[in-house]
């Protein structure tokens, strides 16, 4: 291998030993305090968060992929860049704080206000971590980061249950505002501590021009690609109601795990592909390894989430939430081609062409947005919402292929041979579990969730090993699937 390729594997496998972490802990969360809250309460606080990571998306506004990316020295986009940061985190700061009571009533979810001035904080302190993590990815310390982001959650989560168990029931909410509190104080606390972030001059007029042109720039792609994953929780909020709202993101925290493989390949590749700027062949490869390779592995969490889903929502969020089952079937269907379409995108942004990458992601919002506008909604159904996310991501990733084409010369017919082994065997896999689910019969939930478990991997894991270019048991060991990893 080459000694790229092996940075690669390797930064990979940290950051998804710490996705891991993080996804384990959200999902732990989202499964107790969905049956301690209210639906109603759950719902509203779901809103909140995704006002709050809107706010986040505005204030680093691509700040920290312009550091990774910046050809200056690390004194000259640490001097300049933590004071950038800063500033952007005092003002959003203000925004979520005195237009708390605007939010609310725009998006007519009674107890937003005072949520959101809590989260406020949040804006203000992750400020500090913005300038070490693009550092620490500047010069590929994977572990070091992945450390970081997955320590934090781990006590937010504990800070989080010990509330939940002192407060009254009345007040449980508070405990769930309390996990990102926490995380964040102890994320910047980390960070700084492996890759200090402080100035050691005053920042430059010149660089703060570049980072600031390169971070907009940046933001352009990354905006609508972001406000298709937060837009949809709030136009169901706003049609359908909170109860909605909850069950939407109960269904999209089903697909996190896959949907984080993929964010977290991309961040690993980024400074990677930089280096490949103008050397479009090799470009081409990175990205079909990638589809490959990543879409795969993917595609198997998604693919069990869809055929799971029925037995899995009742099981861990209890009946109130059987609503979420049809919206989680079509959200692994939108995070599958969500993720392709940011392999490709990724690519383009690291490389410096952001134009294609915006078109790809403006495209998908429109046509997301107008379906979710459009589309008939009920109070209490978060199917429509899913929908037409999926409706939004389904453009996105055909534009996504269009943009490669034009930009990077690559042939569709490429990238069609480069997905056939997440779509063969995915298809499989479902085939097969839906065909142990039948003949598991009318048992015991569990008992027939464990069949449908069976027997997806029975369909899926052997093909997708053999797809890949291993054995058909490649697949079923960590040793196995690093080989099958070297080898694409």
């Amino acid at each position: 291998m080459s000694e790229v390729k092996r940075t690669a594997i390797k930064g990979f496998g940290w950051q998804t030993s710490g996705v891991f972490v993080q996804n384990g802990v959200q999902f732990l969360l989202s499964l107790v305090f969905a049956r301690l809250l209210l639906r109603e309460e759950y719902g509203v606080a779901m809103v909140a968060f995704t006002v709050a990571e809107l706010a986040s998306l505005l204030r680093v506004a691509g700040l920290a992929q312009a550091c990774i990316a910046s050809p200056r020295s690390d004194d000259e986009v640490r001097n300049t860049a933590f004071w950038l940061a800063q500033g952007s985190g005092l003002l959003y700061a203000a925004v979520l704080f005195l237009g708390a009571d605007l939010f609310s009533s725009v998006l007519g979810a009674s107890g937003l206000a005072p949520l959101l001035r809590a989260l406020s904080i949040v804006q203000v302190v992750d400020s500090f971590r913005v300038v070490p993590f693009a550092l620490l990815m500047r010069h590929l310390r994977y572990r070091d980061n992945a450390i970081c982001e997955a320590v934090p959650f781990v006590v937010g989560a504990a800070t989080a249950f010990l509330l939940a168990a002192v407060l009254e029931p009345s007040d449980r909410v508070w405990a769930l505002m309390a996990m990102p509190l926490t995380r964040i104080v102890v994320q910047a606390a980390l960070f700084n501590w492996f890759q200090p972030g402080i100035p050691r001059g005053w920042p430059d007029r010149k660089v703060a021009r570049e980072l600031s042109a390169s971070g907009y720039t940046i933001l352009g792609s990354n905006l609508p690609s972001s406000l298709l994953e937060l837009i949809p929780t709030l136009a169901v909020q706003q049609r359908a109601g909170e109860v909605a709202a909850g069950a939407f993101r109960i269904g999209n925290n089903l697909m996190v795990p896959a949907a984080r493989i993929g964010h977290t390949a991309n961040y690993t590749l980024f400074p990677i592909l930089a280096k490949f700027r103008d050397d479009v062949e090799r470009l081409q490869r990175s990205i079909l390894r990638s589809m490959r390779t990543i879409g795969a592995l993917a595609m198997g969490i998604l693919a069990w989430a869809w055929v799971a889903a029925p037995d899995l929502v009742p099981l861990l969020f209890g009946q109130a939430w059987l609503n979420a089952v049809p919206a989680a079937q079509w959200l692994a269907l939108a995070s599958a081609l969500r993720l392709y379409t940011y392999i490709g995108t990724n690519a383009l942004l690291a490389t410096g062409r952001e134009q294609p990458s915006l078109v790809v992601w403006t495209g998908s919002l429109a046509v997301g947005v107008g379906a979710l506008y459009t589309i008939p909604m009920a109070a209490g159904d978060p199917t429509p919402g899913a929908v037409a996310l999926t409706i939004g991501t389904g453009a996105g990733f055909l534009l996504s292929v269009g943009a490669l084409a034009r930009a990077l010369q690559m042939r569709p017919v490429d990238v069609a041979v480069a997905l056939a082994p997440a779509l063969v065997s995915g298809g499989a896999g479902i085939a097969v579990g839906y065909g142990a689910g039948a003949l598991a019969g009318g048992g015991p939930q569990w008992l027939h969730l464990l069949a449908v478990t069976v027997g997806f991997a029975a369909g899926f894991l052997p093909i997708c090993g053999v797809l890949l270019g291993g054995g058909p048991y490649s697949l079923l060991t960590l040793r196995g699937i690093k080989q099958v990893i070297q080898r694409n």
